[in-house]
Order: C-alpha cells, then structure tokens, then sequence
C-alpha cells in the first residue's frame, strides 16, 4: 500500500524531471546566461579551479622552475646565521596569462624566510597556463619551496 507522503514524493520527482527536461530544451542563450551567471560576485572567467584538465606547468618543467628558485631565493640573514633549514608551503593561482599570483604561505619557517619565497615568487617565469574545455583558466597550486 503507498502512504501519502510517497505519493507525495513521487509526484516531486516526476515535476523535477519535467523541469529538467525543460531547461535542457531551452534556448542556448538561456542555457549560456544561466552558465555565466555571477554567484556571490564570481563569474566563470574569475573562478579559479583546483584542479584542470591540463594542469598549469612551469615553462621548461618542474625542475627548471626549482633551479629559478635556487638561483633566484634570497635567504635572510638572520636564517642564515640561526642555520634555519626546511620547506616553506606556497599557495598561488596561475593566471590566464600565466602569472603567479595571490602567493600565500601556508606553512612556513618564519626568520624572513617566508617572506624571502613570496619575493621570489613574485618575479618568476610565467608558467604554461591551465586549460578547461579549450578555454585558458585560473588553477590554484601549491608547492613545497626547500630553503637549505
């Protein structure tokens, strides 16, 4: 025997699927605004993913990107003299353009080591840039930066 708020439930979902079906057959320029519509002020273009179907990478690969870093990595003085050693943690997105950018650390060192990474950061190389669906986008990545 069906109860009432079976029923009840079954004919909600025989309306959603009506609903879908509906907004399926839509016209596309329905169905594109709906896909560019802003959420808490966040359009497509500015959404940054965690993840792409082609990740962002460093031009020349992963290792030559390091050797920037080391070449490039300025330690602080006062790191130094303390014999200050380990990994400092980035967070970045990598733009369209393929500029880092909002560098964050996540886990640091402290002893002008953190900040000494964000500099260096700052003014490195342009990477390969994400891509979704064909389309270049904003991917956040993070890193382990060796300070020796």
């Amino acid at each position: 025997m069906i109860n009432s708020s079976t029923l009840f439930l079954r004919l909600f979902a025989q309306i959603l699927g009506v609903c879908g079906a509906l907004w399926l057959i839509s016209t596309p320029t329905q169905a594109q605004n709906f896909a560019t519509a802003s959420t808490n002020g966040i359009t497509q273009e500015d959404k940054v993913y965690q993840m792409a179907e082609t990740p962002p990478s460093p031009q020349g690969g992963l290792s030559t990107f390091y050797e920037y870093v080391e070449d490039n990595l300025v330690c602080p003085a006062e790191a130094r003299k303390k014999g200050i050693k380990g990994n400092v943690f980035v967070q970045f997105v990598v733009e369209k353009d393929g500029q880092l950018s909002n560098i964050k650390v996540v886990k640091g060192l402290g002893h002008g080591c953190d900040e000494a990474v964000v500099t260096c950061l700052k003014s490195a190389p342009r990477w390969k840039t994400g891509m979704q669906a064909g389309k270049a986008v904003r991917v956040q990545k993070t890193l382990s930066i060796q300070i020796k």
